[in-house]
Parts: C-alpha cells; structure tokens; sequence
C-alpha cells in the first residue's frame, strides 16, 4: 500500500473553515464511502485521525481492522475508536455494515466543522456514556433539548444511530436524512414478503 501523506481531519478543529470547504469535504467523504461499499469492504476503523486530507482529497489510513469477506470468519480484529463506534458493536459485527454508524456521525460532524468545531467532544461524551448501558441517557437528552440547534440536530442523530442496531443502520445517503431511511425501512419490514410478515386474516 503506498504511503500517503496529508493533514489528519483530526487538526481542523484547530483551523477556521469556511462553510463551502466543510461541504467539500463532507461530499469527499460520502464519495469515499461509495466506493467502499462498491468494493465490498469496510474500512473498521473510521475516525478523524484515520481520514487524511491529501491535496484536494481524503485519503484513508490504518486498515488493521478493515472487512473484507475472505476474512468473514476470523472477526473484527479490533473494535475501533469508541468516539466513533457504536456503543454496542461487538467483533462479531464484521460485515459490510461496519462503517455505517460512524459514516453517518462523521459526514454529520464534517458538514458542521465551519459552525461549531466542538461538536465532535460532545459526540465522543455522550457515546462515552451510552457505552455504559445507562437508562438515563442524561448527555443524549442534554444534547437533544439544547439550545443551540445544529447540536439538538446532532442529539437526534445520536439518537436514532444508537437505538438501533449496528447491522440495521443504513448505508449513508447525504442525501436523505437518517431517519427518513429509518422509517423508509421500517416500512418495508412489514410489508408482505419482509421480515416481519403480516398475520392472515382469519
């Protein structure tokens, strides 16, 4: 694999963006995302410092826990970083679906670096805290009563990617809202011949 040299996503909290680069570099990194899920394989490990900005593209970095289906069997070597993992992934949760928790939580945070850099520490808290198991989910419901909106937007996001399942979380499609594919496939779950069959009318 060549070496890639750039300037991880990790630094630009650190730099004042502009809302035009934010939405450039979001679109780089649902392209990116295609063209994983068209190969067939998942990166494992999506995180800021794994995403390199490389001239006018992103480039991935550290595929030790990458999916590949010649590897189906062994498991998730590693779990990756939990500020950006589902709280409840486990290394059985090695599938095409792998990287779709933490695609939606960094296009969201990549799209809002120009308006608020800080989104990403509150994001890390609040999985911090649903790692946990808490029913209380008092940083989740802080963040989706707040103030500010883009973060109540952010505690919305949050919460329909942790109440649900690692493998029923959609592919990322910047084009639609999380919960519109949510419902959309609740929808069809139900329909006939879905997984959840309706009852014969007696």
């Amino acid at each position: 694999m060549d070496w890639v040299e750039g300037v991880p996503v990790s630094e630009l909290p650190s730099f004042k963006l502009t809302d035009a680069v934010a939405s450039y570099l979001a679109d780089q990194f649902a392209t990116m995302m295609r063209a994983l899920k068209q190969a067939g394989i998942a990166h494992g490990d999506l995180e800021f410092s794994n995403i390199l900005i490389s001239g006018f593209d992103l480039k991935l970095v550290d595929y030790d826990s990458m999916f590949v289906a010649e590897l189906l069997k062994l498991g998730s070597p590693e779990l990756g970083n939990p500020g950006f993992q589902h709280p409840k992934r486990r290394a059985t949760d090695y599938a095409p679906y792998l990287d779709n928790f933490s695609a939606w939580l960094i296009h969201f945070l990549l799209r809002n670096l120009s308006l608020n850099p800080n989104l990403f520490e509150l994001a890390a808290l609040c999985l911090q805290e649903e790692r946990q198991g808490t029913a209380e989910h008092v940083t989740l419901r802080s963040l989706e009563s707040h103030p500010d909106s883009l973060v109540r937007k952010m505690g919305s996001l949050l919460r329909h990617l942790t109440e649900r399942p690692l493998h029923l979380i959609p592919d990322l499609h910047p084009d639609e809202s999380l919960a519109t594919l949510i419902s959309r496939d609740s929808r069809d779950l139900h329909k006939p011949g879905g997984l959840f069959k309706r009852k014969p009318k007696p």
